[in-house]
């Protein structure tokens, strides 16, 4: 069983690694054209839909994807269960949506917003249908079938669909039209599959297991998703569309390289946890491994992103767009610590300690709302600021959290991140001091951002060989090299991730 789960997440791995590498270059070139072709404003007034009707997808799945997933034995009446309730759940709430969307007004004093809201919520009712076939191919770690189904949909719905309409003039329309076609075409896709039963079922026996536990998920997933876009909510009502559409591109520019990263481990690792969820000690190895591993590339990162954020934003989204370099360059401080405590969820999740991490995203979310009242006379540079700090407290309540589940030392914890920083540090000393040779050159901004890539990865390359952690390195030497040949894998990615499940499976 052990070699099976190896076995099978290792390639979950390596098709996730496929199919967010492939989606991310893909979002990227999407990002730039749009961001050429549409304003400011309409990416807010997308963002501000997003928010409401993210509101409703969480009441409309109620945690049956997680589930699904983490429930051990799993019986055809589960599955029956599970898309019942999210297909109903879905009418249901879109058509709240569709009632309601007038309120949206008193949130964003933008009545623009609201024939937008009307359109998109048939996505919640488009998802329902979709959500069991692809808990299923999750659960069973069927990753092939998951990557092709993200980048097919994300192909049609966005390049496809958006840019043509984008190119047409349609304004925020195209937006709505890509987010539409996209989740049409994954459902579709994922139940050719995984299918199932689609017959409903209403014997409450059967619902109350799942909801035992989908109901504590999506309790904390919604408040998650409060913390998480309470920035979205707060610019958008007090700064106005155009700046919640600066605020919101530069977001997704450091999300597409840190999605590589995060995006591939936790759908993965959430299902292989959940199977050692009552070994703890091996947890405690595996997430202390997971950290120190993923810190030594994102620290890095996100320091390179900062440092390089004006030819980066020039670049990709264009001279218009000059107010989202600062914007950028904060955040990118920000995404380290939103990465590291997206394992601690996963251990969380994992071990069903739920009372605790809903305790922590309500606190963050108070925290996070004194914060943004308190920076807001700086404008949006004050709101990003608001959000790092924030972010940082909230790794703090997740170590508390740590300490009491898996024994956790802060010692063990800092040991973890110096490997990272140290890296950063060289990097971003490298970095600084070739942004000011650069700055007398005028070099365009593709071959600046070339340049700093260049002297980035060799510093970094320095660091590893200076690294104070040689342990760490030793280690992901000796496991892999203990892999055996055929199931070595080519993506640097899929290899370092690899080491984690070899930990887990004492292979």
């Amino acid at each position: 069983m052990s070699e099976n789960l190896t076995t099978k997440t290792v390639q979950g791995i390596k098709w996730n690694s496929v199919s967010t590498i492939t989606n991310a270059v893909v979002q990227l070139g999407y990002s730039a054209i749009m961001a050429r072709l549409l304003a400011p404003s309409d990416f807010g007034l997308m963002a501000m839909s997003g928010l409401v009707l993210g509101f409703s997808t969480y009441f409309s799945q109620m945690g049956m994807s997680q589930a699904l997933i983490n429930k051990k034995d799993l019986y055809k009446e589960d599955i029956r269960v599970a898309f019942t309730s999210s297909f109903l759940l879905g009418i249901l709430f879109s058509g709240i949506t569709w009632l309601a969307a007038p309120l949206s007004v008193y949130i964003f004093d933008n009545p623009q917003l609201v024939p937008i809201l009307r359109t998109t919520c048939i996505s919640l009712v488009i998802n329902g249908l979709g959500s069991t076939s692809i808990s299923l191919l999750r659960r069973n770690l069927e990753f092939k079938s998951v990557a092709i189904i993200q980048i097919a949909s994300y192909l049609v719905g966005y390049v496809l669909v958006g840019m043509s309409l984008a190119y047409l003039d349609f304004g925020v329309w195209s937006l709505v039209a890509a987010s539409i076609c996209q989740a049409i075409i994954s459902t579709v896709t994922s139940y050719i599959f995984a299918r199932h039963s689609l017959s409903l079922l209403f014997d409450w026996k059967y619902y109350q297991p799942l909801f035992a536990f989908g109901s504590k998920m999506s309790l904390i997933s919604f408040i998650d998703f409060l913390g998480a876009d309470f920035d979205t909510l707060f610019i958008g009502r007090f700064l106005g569309e155009a700046n919640l559409g600066l605020y919101n591109r530069a977001f997704i520019l450091i999300r597409q390289p840190v999605s590589l990263l995060v995006g591939t481990v936790s759908r993965v690792l959430f299902p292989a946890f959940s199977r050692i969820q009552t070994e703890i000690s091996r947890l405690k190895n595996v997430y202390l491994f997971s950290v120190s591993s993923v810190a030594l590339i994102i620290f890095p990162i996100c320091c390179g992103i900062s440092l390089a954020a004006e030819p980066i934003v020039y670049l990709m989204l264009g001279e218009k767009w000059t107010a989202a370099i600062p914007i950028l360059q904060v955040l990118a401080f920000t995404t380290p610590f939103r990465v590291l405590m997206h394992f601690s969820g996963i251990v969380c999740d994992a071990t069903g300690t739920l009372t605790w991490k809903a305790m922590l995203h309500i606190s963050y979310f108070l925290v996070l709302g004194i914060l943004f009242f308190a920076f807001k006379p700086l404008g949006l540079i004050g709101c990003t600021y608001a959000v790092l700090l924030a972010a940082i407290l909230k790794n703090v309540g997740y170590f508390l959290i740590l300490r009491k589940v898996l024994g956790l030392k802060l010692g063990e914890l800092l040991k973890a991140y110096r490997p990272g920083f140290f890296s950063a540090i060289v990097l971003s000393i490298g970095l600084y001091v070739t942004s000011m040779l650069l700055e007398s050159f005028y070099l365009p901004n593709l071959l600046e951002l070339i340049v700093l890539l260049t002297v980035g990865l060799l510093f970094w390359l320095v660091s590893l060989y200076f690294t104070p952690d040689k342990g760490l390195l030793a280690q992901l030497s000796q496991k892999f090299n203990n892999r055996p040949t055929s199931k070595k894998s080519n993506s640097p990615l899929a290899q370092l991730l690899t080491k984690v499940l070899k930990v887990i499976t004492h292979t």
